[in-house]
């Protein structure tokens, strides 16, 4: 579990502080407090309970059990010799997460503000048993930058290997930071992960990769297009053929035609 899961938590957190305007505890509501691996995702932020101090001091606590190893889009997880594999709690809806920029995260994006029209293009998924399930082939996301390029400025993280030619590298210390360099984007392409649940914090469109690990309906957002082709959704820990094949389906021109719907070019 990674980012993105904590940005997903976020989002429960303002949904749950705007209907009952109390701060939330992730963890066990008999008072064991899970603490994030990602505090840098929570920080700042009023909503959220982020250590034993916090929870005494505070009157007005709700609990909610997402934590790590209990992410509850997460139904159970099927084990056997063969196969070890999630399957997904269907009920689950991720509603946009939210940071809380410090002055000068502020101050230091706009230091790097873009004066063009750009897009942001992260073609590289986590690392991780999953990771195959969840990756479109690099040489497509190439093919996608080749032809945008020459339409509109492509930045592309500077932290992900290898780097895509025709793309600038930005520099941007993380996912928040990030988030606030995609809020000046005319969009965004990357695999589903920590950067769609990043961008849903700051509202930008962009075009998410599901393939068939997981789907859309879950951890997607409504004002993205999500491209998932993989029928029922696979949730296997390992290198998959069916999700290998699901990322395949998705075509290059299909990529560059949705983008170019978002960024209107």
């Amino acid at each position: 579990m990674g980012m993105g899961d904590e940005i997903m938590a976020t989002g429960i957190a303002k949904k749950i502080h705007a209907e009952t305007g109390a701060k939330v505890a992730f963890g066990n509501p008999k008072g064991k407090l899970k603490r994030t691996i990602y505090p840098i995702i929570y920080a700042n932020n009023p909503k959220i309970i982020k250590n034993g101090q916090e929870l005494k001091d505070t009157k007005h606590v709700v609990w909610s059990d997402y934590c790590k190893g209990h992410r509850t889009y997460i139904a159970n997880i099927e084990t056997s010799k063969k196969e070890r594999r999630y399957r997904w709690n269907y009920d689950f809806k991720a509603e946009p997460g939210e940071f809380f920029y410090s002055n000068l995260e502020k101050k230091k994006m706009a230091e790097k503000r873009i004066k063009e029209k750009y897009i942001v293009v992260e073609p590289h998924s986590k690392m991780g048993g999953a990771k195959d399930n969840k990756q479109w082939p690099l040489d497509r996301f190439q093919k996608v930058v080749n032809i945008l390029s020459k339409e509109i400025k492509v930045f592309q993280p500077h932290y992900g290997k290898p780097k895509l030619k025709n793309t600038t590298p930005v520099v941007t210390n993380g996912l928040r930071m990030l988030s606030l360099f995609m809020k000046e984007s005319a969009g965004f392409i990357c695999n589903e992960g920590g950067v769609h649940h990043a961008a849903s914090t700051v509202g930008t469109k962009g075009v998410v990769l599901f393939g068939g690990f997981i789907p859309p309906e879950i951890t997607g957002y409504d004002f993205h297009t999500n491209l998932f082709t993989g029928g029922e959704a696979c949730g296997s820990r390992y290198s998959c053929k069916h999700c290998k094949a699901a990322m395949e389906a998705i075509e290059v021109d299909e990529v560059v035609e949705h983008m170019r719907k978002i960024i209107n070019v």
